[in-house]
């Protein structure tokens, strides 16, 4: 049988779904659909909105300038049906900084909407530094190819054989995360939490004997990653590594609790910080991630993650506060209640 055509607007590597395309004068436009991930909606993932952003901001410093701060917020959510604009507003230009302000649109029901406000601060590498250190790890983690770190997919597979979870939530899961299975090769650490319960899904999965009796903020759950193509810039490992940061970190808070997305009605990114603290990382090398949430309340959570390089350096955080909305429940023939926090 000939190949199946590939769908034109759909990247087939990390490196093109991550790429832009100059349309005009510090303008760019993605030169491929975003995808979904984490929903069943036509709601893209937010990694990549902040994948062409930073892509996109990268093409308008110069050689030498590194990416240090990303903050932003998601004013709208960006849908999949079309490629977003991005338009950069150069802010600060100066011998050793510069900030760029990134916007990021779409069309809408016929109309521009702006979807994401970004910030990019970049520094021109200094010769020395007076200060080298970082935190290790909160924990010690099987190494990525120790044999004991599965990947969401082996694991999930694991429980559906031992009837922990149903071949219907296995089918779910893999659909809701095939678009991260596609770009990046992840192994789950036993440590953690998320790879006894698969990220939630497995409720009745208990946590590891040495987080059971733990508080929801001392909980925490770590990961192995790395890109499954190579990437040829400095720009593209930027974007690369902005684009995995924002997984799992919106539900963080739901695994770490034993619960799923589908004990809540709604669980989306408001704002985020990322913070680079080396250039000394790459993609296509195993990367560490650790996550903890911090605080919840008022219908927002506030979780972090930390990303270390093989030889643990600490590469870079990102921090997000969310939305989290419990379900309605019914009340009978007057409508709907809303469940209390």
């Amino acid at each position: 049988m000939p190949p199946k055509p590939r769908t034109p607007d759909i990247a087939s590597t990390l490196a093109e779904h991550i790429s832009v395309t100059s349309i005009g004068p510090d303008t760019f436009q993605s030169r491929f659909n975003p995808e979904r991930q984490g929903n069943t909606a036509s709601y893209a993932y937010g990694g990549c909105s902040l994948g062409v952003g930073v892509q996109a901001a990268c093409q308008t410093v110069p050689e030498g300038y590194l990416l240090y701060t990303l903050t932003g917020s998601f004013l709208a959510p960006v849908l999949t049906e079309s490629k977003p604009t991005i338009s950069i507003r150069r802010l600060r230009d100066t011998r050793t900084f510069a900030t760029r302000q990134v916007e990021i649109s779409q069309i809408q029901n016929g109309k521009a909407r702006l979807c994401v406000i970004m910030l990019a601060d970049f520094h021109k590498k200094e010769k020395n530094s007076v200060l080298e250190y970082s935190v290790p790890p909160d924990q010690l983690y099987s190494p990525p190819e120790s044999g004991k770190c599965l990947t969401p997919q082996d694991l999930g597979a694991k429980m559906a054989s031992d009837g922990i979870i149903t071949t219907q939530d296995l089918k779910l899961y893999n659909t809701l995360f095939g678009l991260m299975a596609r770009f990046f090769e992840t192994r789950q650490a036993p440590e953690g939490i998320s790879a006894s319960n698969l990220h939630g899904m497995a409720k009745s999965q208990p946590a590891p004997p040495h987080q059971a009796t733990l508080p929801l903020t001392q909980k925490i759950s770590g990961d192995w990653f790395r890109s499954r193509t190579s990437l040829s810039t400095r720009a593209d490992h930027y974007a690369a590594l902005a684009w995995i940061l924002d997984a799992y970190l919106t539900f963080t808070p739901l695994t770490h609790s034993g619960m799923f997305l589908d004990d809540v009605s709604a669980c989306a990114t408001l704002d985020f910080a990322v913070r680079i603290f080396s250039d000394e990382f790459d993609l296509s090398q195993w990367m560490l991630r650790e996550l903890k949430t911090v605080a919840g309340g008022g219908g927002r959570t506030f979780t972090e993650s930390r990303v270390w390089n093989e030889g643990g350096r600490l590469v870079a955080c990102m921090s997000q506060q969310s939305i989290l909305r419990p379900k309605y429940k019914e009340r009978g023939k007057g409508g709907k209640e809303k469940a209390s926090l």
